[in-house]
């Protein structure tokens, strides 16, 4: 998920993510930006519905972290995915309160793609603390009523959606500005 927060490092670096933009029916995904452009609008403005496999790094520079996703794109073949059921995650006097779609079909998929991003030169910015759980942020919000509001909304979404992940995204985020490095398309797997 990308935050606000994580734009620029403590030092005023830039942060790095890898994104998956599953392919879904036109629909679907529609359904789902409408959803988000009313429940996290600044979100859904900055960045298109996606699922992040690396979260806001800066031991590396763009063009690093690039090399590192075609790597391990080079041994991942294309693979279906599901969103399946919604989880909502608040507590009253946190910041960061979220509606999210879990992936259930392609889980083990992503969660290795995940894993394997983190091996090496990122092991050092991987949070053990948190478990990864594969997933679509699609509200967020500091104020956790709102994001319980949306539940109703929610049903609109129509799950399950079936979609394809065939490719691997690698962005900047500074200050506002997300800025496109690299697609890297999947390959045939091992």
């Amino acid at each position: 998920m990308l935050r606000k927060g994580y734009a620029i490092d403590g030092e005023g670096r830039p942060v790095h993510y890898v994104l998956c933009y599953p392919k879904l029916e036109a629909k679907d995904l529609a359904r789902i930006e409408a959803f988000r452009r009313a429940h996290e609008p600044s979100r859904a403005k900055l960045v298109p519905a996606h699922i992040t496999l690396v979260f806001g790094v800066t031991s590396i520079d763009a063009a690093g972290l690039a090399a590192v996703a075609t790597a391990v794109a080079a041994t991942t073949a294309a693979f279906d995915v599901s969103l399946d059921k919604i989880d909502v995650n608040v507590s009253e006097g946190s910041a960061d309160n979220t509606m999210s779609l879990i992936v259930g079909q392609g889980r083990e998929q992503i969660i290795a793609l995940h894993e394997a991003l983190y091996a090496g030169v990122l092991a050092k910015e991987r949070r053990h603390d948190i478990v990864f759980t594969p997933h679509m942020t699609i509200a967020t919000d500091a104020d956790y009523k709102r994001v319980l509001g949306a539940i109703s909304d929610a049903r609109a979404i129509a799950l399950p959606i079936a979609g394809r992940v065939d490719a691997l995204e690698v962005v900047t985020l500074t200050g506002d500005t997300l800025r496109h490095i690299a697609t890297i398309t999947l390959g045939r797997g091992l």
